[in-house]
Parts: C-alpha cells; sequence; structure tokens
C-alpha cells in the first residue's frame, strides 16, 4: 500500500545565494553573500528525498536570483519528476527573463516577478507575456515599494517582541525550505549562522531543522516538526512583518559594508511603532499556491499580507516605464 505523504502548500529551495541586484534590506542577505549555486546532486537527493514523504502544492525556487543557475532547467526536470510538488514556482525579479530558454517556461507553471524602484526590465514585457502564455506560464507581478527593516546583527533578548516577531511572521509558516540535506521551518534560520559570521558575529547553528537523512522515522519527525509553534532561533535576529519600514534602495559596496557591520544595540526598538505585541494574532494562515490563483485572488491575498507592496498589470507597468 503507499504511503500518504504529508501535505503543505509549499516548500522552497534556494538555487542561488547571490543576486544581480543589491537590494537594501534584503531578507535573505544576498547582497553580502559570495556567489553559490546550488549543487545539481545535492538537490537530486535532497528532493527525491523528501519526496518519499512530501508533497506540496508548489515547490518554490528562490534565491538570490535563481535565474542566474546555469543548470537551472535541469534541477527543475527533477523537480517535475520527483512529484514533490504539483506546481513549479520561481520566485525572480525579471532582469534575465528574455534570456531564459524556452526548456524552462515549458517547465515552469509560474513566474513570481518583484518589481522595484529604480529597476527597469530590459525588455518588451508584453512580448515576454505573450511568450510565457505560449508555453502556459503564469506571470505574476510584485511591485514592491519599500520594506520592513528585517535582519538584525544582535540577539533580541526581549521574550515577548520575539514572540510578536513569530506570531505575526508570514515567512514562519509559509517560508519552508530545504537547504543541503535539512529541512528548515524558516529561510533565515538555514543561512543564520553564515550571515552573523559575514556581520563579524559568531552563532553556532541551532538544530532547528529536520535532517532529510538523519531521520529514523522522516514522516513523523517532519510531521511533527511542521506543526510546532514556538518562536525559532533565528526569530532572535529578525523583526519578521513588524519592522519598521524603510524605503527600497539599491545598495553601493560600500553601502553593503556598511549593513554588515551595523550594530543594533537594542534591535527591538527597530520595531514598527505602532505595535502592541499583546494584539499579534496568531499565526498567520497557509497561504494558497501562488501557481493556482488568478489576478484579484492574489492581489487581495497580499493586500493583507503586506501593505507595502502590491500588483499591477502589465499595461500600467509598461506605461510607468516609459
Amino acid at each position: 500500500m503507499k504511503m500518504t505523504r504529508i501535505e503543505h502548500p509549499s516548500v522552497s529551495f534556494e538555487v542561488t545565494a547571490h543576486c544581480n541586484l543589491k537590494c537594501a534590506h534584503c531578507d535573505h542577505a544576498s547582497p553580502w553573500m559570495q556567489k553559490k549555486f546550488l549543487s545539481v546532486p545535492q538537490f537530486k537527493r535532497d528532493v527525491e528525498r523528501l519526496a518519499s514523504v512530501f508533497h506540496a502544492d508548489e515547490i518554490r525556487f528562490a534565491g538570490g536570483e535563481p535565474l542566474q543557475h546555469p543548470d537551472l532547467a535541469q534541477i527543475l526536470q527533477i523537480a517535475r519528476r520527483s512529484d514533490v510538488a504539483a506546481g513549479i514556482v520561481i520566485l525572480t525579479n525579471g532582469l534575465l527573463l528574455n534570456k531564459i530558454p524556452d526548456e524552462i517556461l515549458d517547465l515552469t507553471d509560474c513566474l513570481m516577478v518583484s518589481l522595484y524602484p529604480g529597476v527597469r526590465l530590459p525588455f518588451d514585457l508584453a512580448k515576454m507575456e505573450a511568450r510565457a502564455r505560449n508555453h502556459g506560464t503564469k506571470i505574476i507581478y510584485d511591485r514592491v515599494t519599500g520594506f520592513r527593516q528585517m535582519l538584525v546583527n544582535n540577539r533580541i533578548e526581549n521574550d515577548q517582541a520575539v514572540d510578536a516577531v513569530f506570531r505575526s511572521c508570514f515567512s514562519a509558516v509559509n517560508c519552508h525550505t530545504v537547504y543541503e540535506g535539512k529541512y528548515f521551518r524558516c529561510s533565515r534560520s538555514n543561512s543564520l549562522s553564515k550571515r552573523m559570521s559575514l556581520a563579524g558575529r559568531r552563532v553556532n547553528e541551532p538544530r532547528e531543522y529536520v535532517d532529510l537523512f538523519e531521520s529514523r522515522d522522516l514522516a513523523a519527525d517532519l510531521k511533527r516538526y511542521i506543526g510546532e509553534s514556538t518562536p525559532l532561533e533565528a526569530c532572535r535576529y529578525c523583526l519578521g512583518n513588524i519592522g519598521q519600514r524603510v524605503p527600497a534602495k539599491q545598495l553601493t559596496k560600500a553601502e553593503i559594508q556598511q549593513e554588515m557591520a551595523a550594530h543594533h544595540e537594542n534591535p527591538e526598538n527597530l520595531l514598527d511603532q505602532d505595535i502592541d505585541f499583546a494584539s499579534v494574532e496568531t499565526p498567520p494562515p497557509l497561504a494558497a499556491g501562488w501557481w493556482r490563483l488568478d489576478y484579484d485572488i492574489k492581489q487581495q491575498e497580499h493586500a493583507k499580507q503586506n501593505k507595502d507592496a502590491f500588483f499591477i498589470t502589465s499595461e500600467q507597468f509598461v506605461k510607468e516605464s516609459l
């Protein structure tokens, strides 16, 4: 009898650590990171092991900038064959969309394109959309007008603040990530020790994950872990969805170094001052798969989760880019 697999809305794989943009306050600290690509053999090993006990509505490929990966098509092929998810989604800044081969479009159900202030896509958007439609690929736009202060370089010691960060955080329940054989409940966890070392601070990697290959009962361990509702150690170095709002901008090399070296003596002071810790609802809802949502539904869902960003139609973007 075939075992019933764990069902979850999504799972992410970070195929690059680096990015071709240098966004201030990037929640993956990509401007800090050296060039690194996901190993294809590592991905095959991880995704096949995960698929033996787990199934998601969508598998998301993120970064950094995933379209920079030279073997992305091969990774997508492996993902499709693994049957780990019903849909395949790529999260991208769009700068390389016009350079991707048709094979990537054939293997992708949805391209989630973030549009940043001062960054213009170097191609005719209408033509790109027509090309995507010919391959059965949906494009969803997220126009980002600002960020929140998220990552901090000093540990938050205020337990009430940490609890509020966790309870309000969309990523804590919707950004489960597999990285180098480990399943994390949050994409901040897998990069915590690396990010802090780049900031000149030492943080021992907390064992807040399920090892896909050390587990003796992977299905049971994943089910228990996914159901946990307590803050992670990474939550003590992140302000989640309630950090202060900051403008979106591209960093210079000097500004990247300044951001890395920043000393946040009392990081809880960087939380949105309008937040009442006791009123934060718990937990945020699980998001439905992006690849299944039409424009109107996704726009409504996103408006609830992030007031700093909104979706626009391709016609609006073309007009505003002229």
